[in-house]
């Protein structure tokens, strides 16, 4: 006997429509192939170096001890992505790597391809990253004061692949913040 329970249903906020995953059946079942499944002629492995630290500026890079490592390696930072590049599920919010700031730890700041993952991996993490503080935000009322620093300026900017009053709620909350 199977049993489905319904989420609960509160007003119209967020929670208020179901979220469908297209891919969920076949992602259960093992049908779905994933990108480590799938190996082609010449392929080459990605792997990002990310910020230990949190709230700073993200300088300067450099790569030689990785490629070194790596063998035919290639790289990529924030001048080859290039500001503007977001990824998210609803809303386009994460910078494919950090191009101007860190705003956690874990902020992929770089990435490297080698011919293994193994590799891939070592020459990522020898990628030697120049990192300048910024202010941190700890607290609810350091987050509202007026000297708080705007982790999100260009938001409105931001792509949302939700419905079209929410998007219209996220630039007001910017907007009320300016």
């Amino acid at each position: 006997m199977t049993s489905t329970i319904a989420a609960p249903r509160r007003g119209d906020g967020i929670l208020a429509t179901d979220e469908i995953r297209v891919e969920g059946r076949d992602k259960v079942s093992g049908k779905m192939k994933y990108t480590a499944d799938v190996h082609l002629p010449n392929m080459l492995w990605a792997a990002f170096t990310t910020s230990p630290v949190r709230a700073c500026k993200n300088r300067a890079h450099r790569y030689e001890r990785g490629e070194a490592r790596a063998g035919r390696a290639r790289r990529a930072d924030l001048a080859d992505i290039g500001p503007g590049k977001r990824s998210g599920r609803m809303l386009y919010d994460l910078p494919v790597l950090a191009y101007d700031k860190v705003l956690y730890i874990g902020d992929r700041v770089a990435a490297v391809a080698a011919e293994t993952r193994e590799a891939a991996e070592e020459a990522a993490r020898l990628v030697e990253v120049e990192y300048e503080d910024l202010p941190v935000v700890i607290d609810v009322a350091s987050a509202l004061a007026p000297s708080a620093p705007v982790l999100h300026p260009d938001l409105s900017s931001y792509f949302y692949a939700g419905r079209r009053r929410r998007n219209a709620s996220i630039r007001t909350c910017k907007a009320r913040r300016s």
